[in-house]
């Protein structure tokens, strides 16, 4: 979809300096951007390539596929022209797909929004885009703030502030006939210091009637519980993945613990347009997805 991907190495935690430079010619603490992918023939064989660059401009990859290597040395010229390949110390190189999931601990995607758009990405209209729906609101102690459904609070946890999702149309790619859905949810730290654990639920409602739900209506009326954001984290942000089959689901986020007040973003991203909304007790309020045009220089 278009995204800003990057990869780093973990340093060790008694380690006092803030990058270390590696005996493969990375650094562990350091960031990297991964640029490109292609599957190039490799004898009978062809291989997955990972382009990476190192923000400073120089030190890179010694392995195999860096600029010295044999493995590139044996590719002919026309196949190297075709990785625009430079025998140069500039900070950009390809490794194989094998060492930078052996070697990286950590790779991260970055979702664009329509406010970090430039004229050049907003009038490319030949790009995959995502469709996100942007929720500000609030856990408010005695309103809203139920935390996790622990004993003796379960009832406590239908307080939570709930949205829905309708996912209709199945992704193009996609083998099973599912729907991407990202799930992003971020506390408003105030001095960027985060005193709550936060996380959320995905639920699968079997017979939708749009009303929040609460202890008794829950299981009554699916509610089956599709997925977890993972542990309780104190983290400023929480982000999940899914593939799920077509449905309404209802997204619940919360506090570990109850009474914990906090402001929060909830983003919600899908491949194909999907209404969703606030499950008001009144009213559930739908809210139609902005269109999210991304960089084509960025990798699916």
């Amino acid at each position: 979809m278009n995204s800003m991907v990057g990869a780093s190495i973990h340093k060790h935690p008694n380690e006092k300096d803030p990058e270390v430079e590696l005996t493969n010619g990375l650094y562990a603490g350091h960031a990297y951007s991964i640029t490109a992918i292609k599957n190039v023939p490799f004898g009978r064989y062809s291989v997955s390539l990972i382009r990476l660059r190192n923000p400073w401009g120089k030190s890179e990859w010694t392995g195999r596929w860096s600029d010295r290597s044999e493995e590139m040395e044996s590719l002919p010229p026309s196949v190297r022209n075709e990785l625009r390949f430079q025998r140069a110390n500039d900070g950009e190189f390809w490794m194989c797909y094998e060492d930078v999931i052996n070697i990286f601990d950590e790779i991260q995607m970055c979702h664009l929004q329509p406010d970090a758009l430039t004229t050049e990405i907003a009038e490319d209209e030949g790009i995959t885009s995502w469709n996100v729906t942007i929720y500000h609101d609030a856990w408010k102690k005695g309103i809203s703030a139920g935390g996790c459904g622990n004993p003796p609070n379960e009832n406590l946890y239908w307080k939570n502030p709930q949205f829905f999702i309708t996912l209709t149309d199945t992704d193009a790619d996609n083998p099973n006939a599912e729907c991407t859905l990202i799930v992003s949810l971020t506390e408003k730290e105030y001095n960027n210091q985060s005193k709550i654990c936060i996380g959320f639920a995905v639920y699968k409602l079997k017979s939708p009637d749009m009303k929040p739900l609460d202890g008794e209506r829950a299981s009554r009326n699916s509610m089956r519980l599709t997925e977890r954001s993972g542990q309780y984290q104190y983290n400023r942000e929480v982000t999940r993945r899914f593939e799920l089959s077509p449905g309404v689901y209802v997204i619940i986020p919360s506090t570990f613990h109850p009474h914990a007040e906090a402001d929060f973003l909830l983003r919600l991203f899908t491949e194909k347009r999907a209404e969703s909304g606030v499950l008001d007790i009144d009213n559930p309020k739908p809210v139609s997805p902005n269109r999210v045009n991304l960089s084509s220089n960025f990798l699916k």
